[in-house]
């Protein structure tokens, strides 16, 4: 740490690695907090502080103070684990292979070791916005299957690494997949479903696979066409899938007079 006694002072603490680091505690004699702002990147934290007087305190705390995740437990139904998170990260298992990724709500130390960590199959690093690049640390493959079940359905979906981090579900979405399955089977007869924002589709796959007739609406042609792979490898037919806006979507079929018995719209970002 290095410091000067002028009108502003910058402190500066090299990171030992990404998982740990210091926390620097500032004060004016009189116990008062001074001006702060701060910055860091990969490597480094900067403090830039303006005070009066001139004079302060700096006192180098040996921990950052201990903050833990509250988690709720995931769906057994789908072949996925959150194995640790921490320092705006998570390790995660999807299928056979471990997915280190960005979480910025992950405001906490990691209980695993950095060594843990690099057991990762793939590493995404974010260079600008929320897109970024894949670094492979094993053979594993890019495109991968990954399984639910839950009562007498049993589906497969083809997964496949993004430039926005994402991998083609959202784990926690199974327990909604669950929901539907279970709501599907007390319907007798004909019953329409429509997913708004379905991504590539996973949840029209379960409500269409539980017998219902699906309209899946999303405006990327990508994951609208991810989205009927999966739903041949499993043999569910019974989906439209619409290319549009949803909101367009959703004026056009109320002036249709569409009627649909179940609606999904999961917004993740």
């Amino acid at each position: 740490v290095s410091q000067n006694y002028s009108n502003s002072v910058e402190l500066y603490q090299t990171l030992p690695d990404v998982f740990s680091w210091k926390q620097i505690k500032l004060r004016n004699p009189d116990g008062s907090l001074p001006v702060l702002t701060r910055q860091w990147n990969y490597n480094w934290v900067s403090y830039t502080l303006d005070i009066s007087p001139a004079n302060i305190t700096v006192e180098d705390a040996d921990k950052k103070k201990q903050k833990k995740g509250n988690f709720l437990p995931l769906s057994s139904a789908i072949d996925y684990e959150l194995i640790d998170s921490g320092n705006r990260r998570k390790l995660e298992r999807f299928g056979k292979f471990l997915f280190d990724r960005p979480e910025v709500e992950a405001d906490w130390e990691p209980k695993l070791s950095k060594a843990d960590w690099l057991k990762s199959d793939w590493h995404f690093f974010e260079e600008r916005g929320k897109k970024g690049v894949w670094t492979n640390n094993s053979n594993a493959p890019e495109e991968w299957m990954i399984n639910y079940s839950y009562h007498d359905l049993s589906l497969n979906f083809n997964l496949k690494s993004t430039a926005f981090k994402h991998l083609g579900v959202f784990p926690e979405q199974a327990e909604n997949w669950k929901f539907m399955q279970r709501e599907l089977s007390k319907y007798k007869g004909n019953v329409k479903v429509l997913n708004l924002f379905a991504y590539t589709g996973a949840a029209s796959i379960v409500a269409a696979a539980s017998g219902a007739e699906v309209t899946n609406v999303d405006s990327v042609k990508q994951v609208l066409n991810w989205g009927r792979q999966n739903a041949e490898a499993n043999g569910v037919e019974n989906i439209r899938w619409i290319l549009e806006d949803a909101r367009k979507f959703v004026q056009k079929a109320i002036r249709r007079g569409e009627k649909f018995q179940g609606i999904e719209a999961a917004l993740v970002s």
